[in-house]
This record gives C-alpha cells, structure tokens and sequence, in this order.
C-alpha cells in the first residue's frame, strides 16, 4: 500500500492525493482476499478476475506493511508522516519533513528511513516470511 498522500500538489502529473492512497489500500487487501480465495475454493472472482499462480496467469500477490496513517496524527503504534501544510517546527513533527518536493513520494532522509524500517520490521516479525530471516 502507498503512504498517506494528503499532502500531494495536486498538478498535471495527477498524483493522486487522498483519498487514492487510503483507498489503494482497500483494493490490496481486496485482491489478496481474492486470491486466497480462489486458490483455497476455485471461486474465480468476476471483478478480480482469474488469480491463479500457479499456472502462472497470474504473480503471486502478499501483503507487506501497512504503511499507511493520517497525516501527523500518529496511529496506534506511532506511525505518523509529516509535511505540508503542518510542516512546522513543533510538535508533532519538529520540522521534519518526510516527502520529495511532490508531497507524494518518501523524502530521504526521513520519510525513505519509515518506508524501510516498517518494511524490515514486517519481514523480520511475520510467521509468513521465514525466507528473510536469517
């Protein structure tokens, strides 16, 4: 899934601001339901359409990190992304900044540094992915 795109300047490059970033979300999680359900029933979706990899019609679809939360009003765990029009030096953010120039995509160093430790920390703590772990 995307990180949260509120931020986004809306110009003639469509970036896609929210609600496409929190609804992106939604479709994922859509289709890997989709997925494991015709692989477990060989019910074909009509909206999704045929899923199947393992005759390779289709990749293999997981779901990794939900990298998603509002803006800088932190989720549960902390999670927040800072920019735009609450790029100010105090509290939540401290001036720090999270985005490319385009409010959309993850600026270094901040915003690439949270994209990468929730990725690492999902590989490294899910029973799913034994394959990454030393």
């Amino acid at each position: 899934s995307r990180i949260y795109a509120g931020y986004a300047v809306i110009a003639a490059d469509d970036l896609n601001p929210e609600p496409y970033a929190y609804e992106y979300g939604l479709s994922v999680k859509w289709l890997i339901q989709a997925q494991i359900r015709q692989t477990r029933t060989g019910f074909v979706d009509p909206v999704a359409g045929d899923l199947n990899y393992a005759n390779g019609t289709a990749a293999w679809t997981a779901w990794g990190p939900y990298i998603w939360a509002d803006g800088d009003h932190a989720r549960s765990d902390g999670l927040l992304w800072c920019g735009g029009a609450t790029f100010t030096p105090g509290p939540p953010c401290n001036g720090q900044m999270d985005y490319e120039p385009d409010f959309t995509h993850p600026g270094k160093p901040f915003g690439v540094a949270k994209v990468t430790g929730q990725m690492f920390n999902f590989y490294l703590g899910s029973k799913y992915t034994p394959w990454f772990r030393p």
